[in-house]
């Protein structure tokens, strides 16, 4: 199997750790939950299962969510190598601040929000 990136399913404080568990076959990576969290569980499998939330990319604050969240902006750029289970992961983080704005650094470089 290769790798897969679809919505997601689980909402839980270890919610990468539960997609994980529960598609042990390889690589799963989603976006359900609105963070940025992963999890790689002790495996001799090959590729060992490993699940990652990839953050959203809209407004940290939508109007129409009432209360604290814990979303976070971000994305993961994934590159593909040549067999199964060779690829590289990079997690961007978007931080906001009220200084800076939106800001994104990847590979050297600062991205704002214009």
């Amino acid at each position: 199997p290769g790798i897969a990136f679809c919505h997601g399913w689980y909402l839980n404080e270890h919610h990468a750790k539960k997609h994980a568990l529960a598609f042990p076959w390889g690589p799963l990576f989603y976006g359900h939950s609105h963070q940025m969290q992963s999890f790689r569980p002790k495996s001799f499998g090959c590729p060992p299962p490993f699940a990652m939330s990839c953050g959203h990319l809209r407004l940290a604050d939508p109007e129409w969510v009432k209360g604290p969240h814990s979303w976070q902006q971000g994305f993961v750029v994934v590159t593909m190598g040549a067999g199964p289970g060779d690829y590289s992961v990079e997690p961007v983080r978007i931080s906001v601040t009220p200084a800076n704005g939106r800001v994104a650094r990847f590979r050297g470089k600062e991205y704002r929000a214009g």
